[in-house]
């Protein structure tokens, strides 16, 4: 059949419907394609919002770790969410009463960010993360899991990141930047934050698509470490008070730098106090009453000499009284500044290295000092009384059931343990020696009054680990492995003048109250015994343990009390009195309580390779202290720093 212009146009009419149908397909893929490249747009500006948000919590976080030179998870974790809730329009209703877990997933209840916390959670914000074991660490991690009221953003926080979670977190794209991690830290260095958003699609509605999502992940590190440029001499703990450091009469205090190795004395005291028996409208933080009060040195040798340094958190621009932060004579000799500011630094250092193995041989002294008879002969000791004959002195480990002893005794070099069930109290003349053993346990006078747990009276001498040695720093040379631990578990330790003690390698805990259950507690004042008093005019030795004098001591030497000469929890005064007598201090000595813990310089000079971490210091007589302290043999500080993002 012939197609004449007419049969055409009639042809056309009846295919316009398909003409149209086709254009409605078209529209709806045009349509879709729009919608799909919106959307596209809609979750690009999303992920773009959301890294920004959480490169800068991330940053809030990490830089919020640090409590105490030590890593914090739960403050880090806080400031982060903090961050976000005043920042991200979609979570600033979020809830921070539940979502809490650890690293291993275990739930952890109630709000640890709440800003009129009870102590639980208190202690749980302060809580440290642990790096004894990876486990241990994942169990200190704190991790936060929420959603928006609205039901679009899905918020992860992790503060603990370890490289496993990196790659369970699923970001198979994502390239993570290892900038050489810290795999001692067990992730305790790192924390994420992780942002989910879906957003109700456009024009894709016609392709059927409800919904397009977003994910990002920001992960941040900080440095954890120790400063061994400039060892602390002496750190003062009291936190609001001044005179902090008192120096009486004509004595003064100096802080000498040791060849290129600078020295520090920092008061932790913010010198806001009124009312507290030293008034800061009165006195100040470093309180001297001559021109040579408290001295900054250069060390003696070394090329540079390195400086002696004075710093107060009065000078660190928190709330306090600075003009009162040192004494108008203080004198700064051959140093760069005048005394500086510097946060606070508190207890924590000591406590990470010492509270747990501490609060064992407390609990150790405790058990075998009240021990029955039969308890002791069970564990295999050799039980005797006040007056221990040769035959007992032949055993290793000795229990001695007497009220007072008063014996002049030689303890021999293969008798390893003693314990003694109620105090020693040696009189004049006497001589009582313990030539090398592992452990001194005495359990002291518990009864009121000043009970005392072990006592010299003038002219009678005490000594510890000495060995053969002339004196505690040869036995240390001789015989470095051998060392000493002397608890008194009640009571106090009192020499009067002219009586002698040598305490080798020693380190001597005064064991009544308590040890703090976590670490860097605020000092304060307390009933618990154990102060120190030594009297003039006799002969002071004591040195702490110190297997390794050249290095950094080891997590093992540290659990075994390495470089730690003293410990006590009281808030009464000790006291060691120099004037006349030859004194040699070394090692750490610690009373975080002490009101004060004083020192009679007498007229000459102490030179102590020591440190002195106490509440408050008293320097009393025409002497001088002259502190030097040996980075390898003290309690470095830590810090928490150097962050940077690595995705």
């Amino acid at each position: 059949m012939q197609l004449t212009p007419r049969r055409l146009r009639a042809r056309w009419r009846d295919e316009e419907g398909v003409t149209i149908v086709l254009m409605a397909f078209l529209l709806v893929a045009l349509l879709g394609s729009a919608g799909i490249v919106v959307d596209l747009a809609l979750v690009r500006a999303d992920r773009q919002q959301n890294k920004s948000a959480a490169d800068v919590a991330v940053a809030a976080g990490v830089r919020a770790f640090n409590y105490h030179g030590v890593v914090a998870p739960f403050q880090g974790a806080c400031s982060a969410l903090d961050y976000l809730k005043t920042n991200h329009k979609s979570l600033s209703t979020l809830s921070l009463s539940s979502g809490w877990t650890d690293g291993n997933g275990s739930a952890i209840s109630g709000n640890p960010c709440d800003s009129s916390p009870s102590a639980a959670y208190i202690a749980r914000y302060n809580q440290t993360c642990s790096k004894a074991t990876a486990g241990d660490a994942r169990a200190s991690f704190a991790w936060f899991r929420g959603t928006s009221s609205d039901g679009a953003v899905d918020i992860t926080v992790k503060a603990g990141y370890a490289s496993s979670d990196m790659v369970s977190d699923g970001f198979r794209d994502d390239y993570y930047n290892t900038n050489n991690p810290d795999s001692g830290q067990y992730g305790c260095d790192q924390l994420a934050v992780i942002i989910s958003q879906r957003e109700n699609v456009t024009f894709g509605r016609v392709l059927g698509a409800s919904t397009v999502s977003s994910r990002i992940r920001s992960v941040g590190r900080v440095t954890v470490g120790t400063d061994s440029s400039a060892p602390i001499g002496l750190l003062l703990l009291e936190r609001n008070d001044c005179a902090a450091l008192d120096i009486g009469g004509f004595g003064s205090v100096h802080v000498l730098g040791t060849g290129l190795v600078s020295g520090i004395a920092h008061a932790d005291s913010y010198g806001n106090a009124s009312g507290l028996g030293s008034s800061c409208s009165a006195k100040a933080v470093f309180n001297g009453r001559h021109s040579n009060g408290i001295v900054a040195e250069r060390a003696p040798s070394g090329t540079p000499q390195a400086p002696g340094i004075i710093s107060t958190a009065a000078l660190n621009g928190l709330p306090g009284v600075a003009s009162k932060a040192y004494d108008s004579t203080v004198n700064v000799v051959a140093q760069d500044s005048v005394p500086t500011g510097h946060a606070a630094i508190g207890r924590g250092p000591v406590d990470s290295a010492y509270r747990i193995p501490i609060s064992n041989l407390k609990a150790d002294a405790e058990t075998k000092t009240t021990w029955s008879d039969a308890q002791a002969t069970t564990a295999g000791f050799r039980v005797t009384n006040c007056n221990p004959n040769a035959a007992d002195l032949a055993f290793a480990k000795i229990f001695i059931r007497c009220g007072t002893y008063n014996n002049a005794t030689t303890f021999p070099a293969n008798v390893t343990d003693v314990v003694f069930t109620g105090k020693i109290s040696e009189g004049s003349s006497n001589l009582l020696t313990f030539v090398s053993p592992s452990t001194v346990y005495v359990y002291g006078d518990s009864s009121g009054g000043t009970p005392q747990g072990l006592s010299l009276a003038s002219g009678a001498t005490l000594s510890v680990n000495k060995g053969a040695s002339a004196s505690c720093t040869s036995r240390t040379t001789a015989v470095p492995a051998a060392t000493t631990k002397l608890v008194i578990s009640h009571g106090n330790l009192n020499m009067t003048g002219n009586s002698n003690f040598a305490l080798c390698s020693t380190t001597l805990l005064m064991g009544d109250g308590s040890i703090p259950s976590t670490n860097a507690t605020a000092p304060a004042d307390n009933s618990y015994k154990g102060e120190v008093a030594i009297g003039g005019g006799g002969s002071i030795d004591w040195t702490a343990p110190n297997t390794n004098p050249n290095s950094l001591a080891t997590a093992t030497q540290l659990a075994n009390l390495e470089d730690l000469a003293f410990w006590t929890e009281t808030s009464d005064q000790s006291n060691i009195n120099g004037s006349g007598s030859t004194l040699s201090l070394s090692g750490v000595f610690f009373a975080p309580n002490a009101h004060p813990f004083a020192i009679d310089a007498g007229s000459g000079t102490i030179v102590a390779d020591a440190q002195f971490i106490v509440r408050y210091l008293s320097v009393t007589g025409g002497g001088a202290l002259s502190l030097r302290a040996n980075p390898n043999n003290v309690v470095l500080v830590p810090y928490v720093n150097g962050f940077r993002l690595v995705r």
